[in-house]
């Protein structure tokens, strides 16, 4: 009842009824009824207090403000929403009062929480937007950014594409091409083929891990990445999961390359080809050629793929230090290849 009270002052403000009953609503003093109402313990009514105040009173933009800093989403939501379309630098100067570490969601979330919810149908609301977008200040154009992951994105395609892309500030490339994954998919996988030369290593990571999850790159792809330190984990896993003997033979190719070698032994390792074999023996007898990462990788691939006869090699790693937690891995592993081998057989 409280709530449609304060819809109904709200309505006869906004002109819908009678020139008598408009001018009964304002002797009802609206603005005292708005600020009764945000303190009101129901949530229904204090969203209402909250339209209500943005219509009848000259003095909304502060107690807006006052809204941001507490109560549940939806009202700070809502709060948000009147301050955007009433003020947006106001709304602005707001949220940086806050000053709160990015990446924290709190009272100034609620500008975001705002855009995301009526954003696709608020002229005014995407305009500010737009124009949070160019603010110089990096952490108006994070907000705004966040805000807009999802359908209001397709409607600011352009100036997401261009901060994903161009910002200085990671962050802010960063929740600009969550924003374009979220609400304007097509645009964002042609956004993410661009990040993926960027200088930027984690604005690649991220590109590269939006294609691989919607199935958008391929095996030339893969072994273009496995120069790439920041993406050779991702490339490497794929080719060894999905690149058949092409993928095998790329691994293979990888090991003579100084950014991949030591992702693409590993990969090879787990995967215990027996045409690995003579590979990981050779680097486990050669003293001196093999660092502590390496002779790892070594160990654990002749536990998956090697023979019996490979056992006293392993046992003589457990003595030399580097590998021994790797040689006693891989000989458990070699001993249960052999204890599963059907009778009459062995892995020799």
């Amino acid at each position: 009842m409280r709530r449609r009270a304060l819809e109904a002052v709200g309505e006869l403000l906004a002109g819908e009824g009678s020139a008598q009953a408009i001018a009964d609503g304002r002797r009802l003093d609206p603005p005292a009824l708005a600020l009764a109402g945000l303190t009101d313990p129901d949530e229904d009514v204090r969203l209402a207090a909250v339209a209500l105040l943005a219509r009848a009173s000259t003095d909304a933009v502060p107690l807006l403000v006052q809204e941001l800093g507490r109560g549940s989403d939806a009202v700070r939501s809502a709060a948000a929403l009147e301050l955007l379309r009433a003020d947006p630098q106001a709304a602005a100067r707001a949220w940086l009062r806050h000053d709160l570490p990015v990446g924290v969601d709190a009272p100034m979330a609620a500008l975001g929480l705002a855009l995301r919810a009526h954003g696709p149908a608020d002229a005014a609301l995407l305009a500010s937007a737009r124009e949070a977008l160019r603010a110089s200040d990096y952490r108006v154009r994070l907000m705004a950014a966040r805000g807009l992951a999802g359908p209001a994105a397709a409607r600011l395609v352009g100036p997401l594409r261009a901060i994903a892309l161009d910002d200085p500030v990671q962050p802010v490339r960063a929740a600009a091409l969550e924003a374009l994954l979220a609400g304007a998919p097509e645009e964002a996988r042609q956004v993410c083929r661009r990040a993926l030369g960027h200088a930027d290593p984690a604005t690649r990571r991220r590109a590269f891990d939006a294609l691989l999850a919607r199935d958008a790159l391929g095996p030339a792809d893969m072994v273009r990445h496995l120069g790439d330190l920041a993406l050779v984990d991702g490339a490497a896993r794929w080719l060894a999961a999905r690149g058949g003997e092409p993928g095998f033979q790329a691994l293979v190719a990888a090991l003579e390359a100084p950014a991949a070698a030591d992702v693409a032994l590993e990969t090879l390792a787990e995967q215990g080809d027996r045409r690995m074999r003579a590979r990981f023996v050779d680097l486990l007898t050669t003293p001196g050629r093999a660092d502590a990462r390496t002779l790892r990788a070594a160990a654990v691939g002749l536990g998956r793929c090697g023979e019996a006869v490979d056992r006293p090699l392993l046992l003589a790693m457990l003595e030399r230090g580097p590998g021994d937690l790797a040689a006693a891995s891989a000989l458990i592993l070699l001993q249960g290849r052999a204890a599963r081998a059907p009778a009459g057989l062995t892995t020799e």
